[in-house]
């Protein structure tokens, strides 16, 4: 294989984790902010699931601009 090919393979590796790690920090962010929320207002669990319902639905719409972005090379939307 020729370095060209290989550092391709490897940018699109490190894409990928970029997305998951993107999609945990969303998730993650969104969790945490409607449980701070539902400390601060007294409603426990209502702001919890909203932020994880916001989180995942950010996180998934994220992924799902920047996925042909990554599967083309930076030619795609």
């Amino acid at each position: 294989m020729r370095f060209e090919a290989v550092m391709n393979k490897w940018g699109t590796g490190l894409q990928y984790l970029g997305l998951g790690w993107y999609m945990a920090l969303v998730i993650l962010l969104g969790t945490l902010g409607g449980r701070w929320l539902d400390q601060a207002l007294g409603l426990e669990p209502v702001f919890l699931l909203a932020g994880l319902l916001i989180g995942v639905f950010l996180a998934f719409y994220g992924v799902y601009r920047l996925l042909p972005k990554i599967t083309n090379n930076g030619k795609g939307n």
